[in-house]
């Protein structure tokens, strides 16, 4: 499979919509997709490439402020989990993150997200300490705590 990775913009959305819909426990409004592209922000896309249409199948939105980066999410399409395709955007985003000369990366992941937390870790992630209650868990009263973890540059 051929891949690219592009910036990503406000004709996006209703790709980005999909994904996130069908990909995350509790994805984010479209409301929070549109008004996460600002000044500050750095959003990519990871574009499959077949007979040169573009599809988006995967994204990852950060954000920069005084020496750090904040992932801020990372999704891949449904249907291109467990290919390893989520390291590609990782990768891009170290790229990133070392050409503004930021000093470290921060995230925060749900604790029972284990495929994602031992993504991180393989990215030297540790984690610095845990929200607790932090997330809502859908369709329920219950609350998830988040783990929050960082990368020195």
């Amino acid at each position: 499979m051929k891949t690219r990775i592009e910036p990503l913009n406000h004709s996006h959305i209703s790709e980005i919509m999909e994904i996130e819909n069908t990909a995350h426990l509790a994805p984010w409004s479209e409301r929070i997709v549109s008004s996460s592209f600002g000044s500050r922000s750095h959003n990519m896309g990871l574009f499959q490439i077949e007979k040169k249409q573009y599809q988006l199948i995967g994204y990852y939105f950060s954000d920069h402020v005084a020496g750090e980066v904040s992932l801020e999410n990372i999704c891949i399409a449904k249907d291109h989990q467990g290919k390893g395709l989520s390291k590609a955007l990782m990768n891009d985003l170290f790229t990133y993150s070392e050409s503004i000369q930021a000093e470290e990366i921060w995230l925060e992941v749900r604790e029972s997200n284990q495929a994602a937390v031992a993504l991180y870790e393989s990215f030297g992630f540790v984690t610095q300490s845990v929200r607790k209650n932090y997330y809502s868990v859908p369709n329920s009263v219950e609350k998830e705590h988040a783990l929050s973890m960082k990368k020195a540059l």
